[in-house]
């Protein structure tokens, strides 16, 4: 047992042996060496050793492995090799020793190597050789047939006994173009007999190339390993089975496949022997049968003389198994036999089938026919045969025959004419001509290149004789007739066209084709010279025409040649030479600079016969530019077709030099570059600054902030830009440098705001520090406004309003509330509430008593609660009918407070029941009765004389019959317009018909050339209302502009008022102040020219709202007005009167006598004129101007001559006062102005004024609050008798007391006067009008 353990260890002592002497241990074929490196830079060591096996490398610092992300192994792919790459260096933690430790099965070895890294300062003195290098020595690198694996980072070292130093990495892209892989050759289907061969051919192109394989079914017949590129061709021999074989091309980017069908195909078999069915004297009837299971091409039918050693004649192309085969002698045998034949080629012919044509009449006389021993002549009554018979062609389509005449004997065998039968070779029908004796005959019309038999008989009154022999003549050749057949073009290539076709057919080819000719032409451009490849040999299809232009489109013909000449061209075919790469770079290439980090470029496409195919799109190459050479990267943009040809360029350095050049590419790859252009970035704006805000309770927002990190340039100053982001446009503000705070003020609660702060420098306002803060939400604080309403019935009221103002809705508004009573408590409906959801802002309120004046209030609610209720507003519903006289009704409006009724009977007594429609039983009823005056005016009054110096004019009034008491007369006196005849216009009926436009006439004709002019028609809001030329306002031309002088606005002066006002329109786009109420219904009536809030330029003006104040009918605001390029500023003072409604006139002149007030208390003395302006210029802003110069005419005169300053401003602006109801609101405002003075008391004293106004007066002996209310009445009822008229005053000769007191019972003359009358002579006539007034 020892013994045998012994001799096993031994044993493994010597396999160990051997192994070892197997084994090679490792060695160093190159150690890595000595370095010193620059901190921040790159150190390399290479190591390589051999080994069996291939030994295994690792890298040690100090003895342990290096692990560290600066640290790079890369080991070579055959293992031979490993490189330690260190990057950046740092100092002093990478100066050591490194090892290269090696190791295999045999044994392991080590190599050292220093490190020595050097701080970047000492770089600068001491190895500055290194730096410029280049002055040494020149290291270049060239990569030719670039490959794909060829990309990557490629450095330049430079190593001396000093150190090492690496270039900056260079970047290599190789641009591969992929195109996936197409078939240029597909295979091709073929039939091949039995045992046969065949060669199939396949190519494919791509890029890359694509490895080409054959497959029958799912077997490879291609080896892997021996797999061709691009064509690959498939020897097959010996096939006897029909198979289908596939085509596979394969890359990268795609697998395509293309199958070729082989099928195997034999002879035809012999078909079964022919058999005659029909025959004649010249032709034989033969049929068969096929005798093959599948389709033959044609056949063919083999004939001679039977005994005959000559060849065979044959007739092919027969596609029927019955034919008929003519030009056969009379009465002769003949063998014939058929083949068959496919596409593979001609099969074995049948057995010979003996047929004999049939019999003819003899075509001679028998000869010495002997009767007994007597010898006799018999003369048979047809013709004999002509002789010498022959043909000879005299062109390709005609052929000279002649003959000698047979010889006649006697009158009755003369020759009347002759019969020609001829045939075409390889035609089965036979042809006949007739004609008259003659002794040659010409046929014309024949084909061309063709060989025609011909046998001629004579004919007599007794019938035709017997025809010659065969006469065969060939026609010659000539040019073809028609053009080749299937002419197809391809382009293989950007220069060249491939051209195939096919024969003209046979019959068409007139001789033998002897060649073609291929003639091309380029379709576009100017250049369209025609070109000829002539002599092109018959077998030549296809040919390949080159040296074309690329990307260019060819009209292509081919013409067949015999030896006779050309034929014909074929239609002509368009082909476009493939695309190429273009030759020509982009064109009129620009660059700038947009910022500091981006440049714009700008260029056109190459020149169109430079671009060689369709521009697919372009690449923009840039690369960074340090004194003069590239360095970094080189980086492309690239831009489809689709994009415009301009590009920004972003993501740069700056402050840096970048040179840009731009390339077109197609479908075939890239073309030519531009120029390189150099170009630098600008300066870097200032980054964000460090913003924060802070919203606090009292409506502020506390804003710091500090300045961006590492300006580029000083910084100077800062914009902030803030504001709700629902309410444009955001206030803008502007700080000095030092400021580094702002508390922003007037912040909503229940808001999103947005705070925008950016620095600027020199270059401009760098990238905005943006922050959106939410304010906390709270119940609104104000209600809903301008509560109307916009119809109603008589059970329903319709209401609009407007949103709580912005400052006051803490929130968002997210429903209404609206309640409402009836004021007077009557009915179930009496009060009610409605809840509206936003965006709603209307309701209807249903259900509503009729004829009822409610009382409504609306309050808003955020998701917080409910605001404060607006103040009650009043609506009443509509009454709907008046039931009167026995069932009679009439319709009411519910918005009207009175109905006139007419067609009545006088001096009736009427009961009228005012009633709810449809519910007369139970709903509001009112009933009134009244009795109809007499009808005591049967004539008109009449004019005593004409109107004295005084004024006077005496009316005299008419007689009246009736017993009832009179009361009294009111006379209306009104002007009339006098015509151009002198007569004047038709009085009115009534005053209310009277149209305050024609009766006040300014008496004068006056231009407005100005306002005309087509340059200011866009300044005439209205086209009716203009500037008159003599008072308009002229503007100041501008220095180098043009001189535009024409506003819409003119002066009105008047003698009584401190100042000159300007009346004008309110514009759309110029600035003015003063008097308007923008857009003041859906129609824009005059736009909001000054900011809501900050600052706003117009041109030259910047306005800044200073200051605003709204009250209850009006609004004050003050705004700085500051020219560009100019230091003045100036301060102008807006006064809004806002109670004006945008129908109508006022119901109370208070509220304009106060607005008027607080006009002329804030206009000093010297102060200018002031602007006053509407919509139009000459309504609202004419009863201003009115009241204004009457309040001050009463101040120094105690006279008014309302009329009479109408009339003059008129005369300096059309269209003053413009309506009856503003006319008479004149009137209304003048008489409360003098009647109750100034009833305005400041708020400080209101307190003691009530207290005054609560005690007793000694005279009057009550309180001064009844004594005030009195005087307030009876102000009403003297205007109510005074202006019954709306026009006019009414005095009688005598003074006349404030209320007309009771009158004798006829009063037949009255005396009336109008102030003023002298002065305006237009007014001499009067219309009057009398009112009876019964008791």
């Amino acid at each position: 047992c020892i013994s045998n353990l012994t001799l096993l260890l031994m044993l493994l002592m010597l396999l160990l042996m051997l192994l070892l002497l197997l084994l090679s241990p490792p060695k160093f074929t190159r150690t890595p060496e000595d370095q010193t490196g620059v901190q921040g830079g790159v150190a390399s060591f290479v190591c390589q050793a051999t080994g069996d096996p291939p030994p295994n490398i690792v890298w040690n610092k100090k003895g342990k492995k290096v692990q560290n992300q600066r640290f790079e192994v890369i080991d070579y792919e055959d293992g031979s090799g490993s490189v330690l790459r260190i990057q950046p260096l740092r100092t002093p933690r990478d100066e050591a020793v490194y090892e290269c430790h090696v190791s295999n099965p045999a044994g392991e070895i080590t190599a050292l190597c220093r490190l020595n890294v050097l701080r970047g300062e000492r770089t600068l003195t001491h190895y500055t050789h290194l730096r410029y290098s280049r002055r040494v020595s020149l290291c270049a690198l060239q990569i030719e047939l670039s490959e794909e694996q060829d990309q990557g980072k490629y450095e330049c070292v430079a190593t001396n006994s000093d150190g090492t130093r690496y270039s900056t990495p260079a970047n290599l892209y190789v641009r591969v173009r992929r195109v996936p892989p197409r078939f240029s050759v597909p295979p091709a289907d073929s039939e091949i007999i039995p045992g046969g061969g065949i060669n199939i051919t396949c190519v494919a192109v791509g890029s890359p190339m694509p490895y080409v394989k054959w497959m029958l079914g799912t077997e490879d017949l291609t080896p892997e390993d021996d797999m061709p590129i691009g064509r690959n061709v498939l020897e097959l021999g010996d096939i006897h089975q029909s198979n289908n074989y596939t085509c596979v091309a394969m890359s990268t980017l795609g697998v395509i496949e293309a199958m070729a069908q082989i099928t195997v195909k034999a002879l035809p078999k012999t078909p079964g022997n022919p058999v005659v069915t029909e025959r004649t004297a010249t032709s034989i009837t033969l049929t068969w049968d096929s005798g093959n299971p599948e389709p033959v091409s044609y056949y063919i039918i083999q004939h001679r003389p039977k005994g005959s050693e000559d060849i065979y004649k044959e007739i092919d192309s027969i596609t029927t198994t019955r034919y008929s085969v003519g030009g056969l002698s009379p009465y002769s045998h003949y063998d014939f036999r058929v083949a068959a034949v496919n596409t593979i080629g001609r099969g074995p012919a049948s057995d010979s089938v003996e047929a004999r044509t049939a019999e003819q009449a003899p075509s001679s006389p028998p000869r010495q026919c002997i009767v007994g021993n007597v010898v006799s002549t018999l003369s048979l009554p047809v013709p004999s045969q002509p002789s010498d018979f022959k043909g000879e062609a005299k062109s390709e389509t005609s052929i000279l025959l002649s003959w000698v005449a047979p010889p006649q004997s006697g009158p009755e065998n003369q020759i009347t004419g002759y019969e020609l039968v001829y045939r075409r070779s390889g035609d089965n029908e036979e042809k006949k001509l007739n004609f008259d004796p003659t002794s040659s005959y010409l046929m014309k019309n024949l084909k061309p290149f063709s060989s025609y038999t011909f046998q001629l008989a004579a004919r007599s009154k007794h019938g035709i004789g017997a025809y010659t022999n065969e006469v065969t003549t060939d026609t010659p050749q000539t040019q073809p007739s028609a053009p080749p057949q299937e002419v197809t073009c391809s382009s293989p290539s950007s220069t060249s066209i491939l051209v195939s076709w096919a024969p003209p057919l046979a019959e068409f080819q007139n001789g033998i084709i002897t060649g073609y000719s291929i003639q091309y032409s380029v379709t576009e451009g100017d250049n369209r010279t025609s070109q000829q490849v002539s002599q092109i040999p018959p077998e030549s299809s296809p040919y390949l025409l080159e040296n074309l232009e690329k990307w260019t489109e060819y009209g292509i013909t081919v013409r067949a040649l015999t030896e006779a000449g050309e034929g014909p061209e074929s239609l002509q075919l368009l082909v476009r030479t493939d695309e190429d790469v273009p030759s020509g770079p982009p064109r009129d290439v620009a660059t700038e600079a947009v910022n500091s980090s981006a440049v714009r470029v700008v260029w056109r496409a190459p020149a169109v016969e430079r671009q060689h195919g369709q521009v697919r799109g372009y690449q923009v190459h840039y690369v960074k530019m340090n004194y003069g050479e590239p360095t970094g990267p080189n980086l492309i943009k690239d831009i489809l077709i689709d994009d415009s040809q301009e590009v920004v360029l972003g993501e740069l350095q700056a402050d840096t030099a970048y040179s840009v050049s731009v390339g077109a590419y197609t479908a075939k790859g890239d073309g030519a570059r531009s120029k390189p252009q150099t170009l630098c970035t600008t300066l870097a704006l200032p980054e964000r600054p460090r913003l924060s805000v802070s919203p606090t309770p009292a409506g502020t927002a506390q804003l710091q902030w500090l300045p961006p990190p590492s300006p580029p340039t000083p910084l100077l100053g800062y914009r902030l830009t803030f504001g709700r982001l629902d309410v444009l446009p955001l206030t803008v503000v502007e700080f000095p440098t030092k400021e580094k705070s702002y508390t922003a003020q007037d912040i909503h609660k229940g808001a999103l705001y947005v705070f925008r702060l950016s620095a600027r420098n020199k270059i401009g306002y760098g990238e905005e520090a943006a922050i959106e803060v939410t304010t906390l939400e709270d119940v609104p604080g104000g209600y809903p406004e301008n509560i109307l309403s916009e119809g109603a019935s008589a059970s329903s009221i319709q209401l609009v309003w407007k949103s709580v103002p912005l400052i006051e809705q803490n929130g968002k508004i997210v429903k209404y509330s609206v309640k409402y009573r009836d004021v007077n408590g009557r009915g179930g409906n009496a009060t009610g509430e409605v809840v509206v959801t936003v965006p709603e802002s209307s309701v209807t309120l249903e259900g509503l008593s009729a004829d009822t004046v409610y009382d409504v209030r609306v309050c808003a609610f955020t998701a917080v609660g409910a605001g404060p209720y607006s103040p009650g507003v009043q609506f009443r519903t509509q009454p709907l009918d008046i039931l009167y006289d026995k069932g009679q009704s009439v319709e009411v409006d519910g918005k009207q407070s009175q109905k006139l009724i007419t067609g009545l009977q006088p001096e009736t007594q009427y009961s009228f029941l005012l009633t709810n429609r449809g519910n007369s039983a139970g709903g509001l009823q009112h009933r009134v009765t009244v009795t109809t005056a007499p009808d005591v005016l049967r004539s008109k009054p009449t004019l005593v004389g004409k109107t004295n110096a005084d004024g006077m004019v005496t009316v005299q009034l008419p007689p009246v019959q009736t017993t009832t008491t009179i009361r009294g007369y009111y006379v209306v006196v009104v002007p009339l317009k006098k015509q151009r005849g002198g007569k004047f216009l038709k009085p009115w009926d009534n005053p209310d018909q009277m149209n305050l436009d024609e009766s006040v006439d300014p008496g004068q004709q006056f231009t407005w050339e100005q306002s005309n002019l087509e340059v200011n028609k866009p300044k005439n809001r209205y086209a009716n209302v203009i500037a008159y030329d003599h008072s308009r306002v002229l503007l100041s031309s501008i220095e180098g502009k043009l001189a535009v002088t024409h506003m819409h606005a003119n002066v009105i002066a008047y003698d009584h008022s401190r100042v000159q006002l300007s009346s004008i329109e309110g514009d759309t786009h110029t600035l003015f102040l003063f008097y308007s109420r923008p857009q003041a219904s859906p129609l824009v009536k005059c736009d909001q020219y000054w900011p809501t809030r900050g600052t706003e330029t117009y041109g030259l003006i910047q306005v800044t709202l200073l200051d605003t104040v709204e009250l209850a009918t009006y609004s004050v605001r003050t705004f700085a007005l500051y020219k560009s390029g100019s230091n003045e500023k100036r301060e102008i003072r807006q006064f809004q009167f806002t109670a004006w409604p945008d129908h109508g006139v006022p119901e109370h002149p208070t509220p304009f006598l106060a607005f008027l007030r607080r006009v002329k208390a804030c206009n000093p003395p010297d102060a200018g004129p002031m602007v006053v302006h509407c919509s139009a210029g000459v309504g609202r802003t004419g009863c201003f101007i009115v009241i204004d110069a009457m309040v001050e005419r009463i101040k120094q005169e105690k006279t008014v001559d309302i009329y009479g300053h109408v009339t003059l401003m008129r005369s300096q602006r059309n269209y003053m006062v413009q309506t009856e109801d503003q006319y008479a609101f004149i009137h209304d405002a003048l008489l409360e102005a003098v009647a109750c003075g100034n009833t305005e008391v400041p708020a400080r004293n209101l307190h003691a004024y009530i207290q005054r106004l609560t005690q007793i007066e000694p005279v009057e002996n009550v309180t001064g609050m009844e004594l005030e209310f009195k005087v307030r009445c009876k102000k009403v009822l003297e205007f109510c008798g005074a202006v019954l008229g709306k026009f006019v005053s009414v005095r009688s000769r005598a003074s006349v007391p404030p209320c007309p007191a009771p009158l004798s019972r006829y009063v037949e003359t009255m005396y009336l006067m109008l102030s003023g009358q002298e002065e305006y002579n237009m007014l001499t006539s009067w219309h009057v009008i009398l009112f009876f007034l019964a008791r």
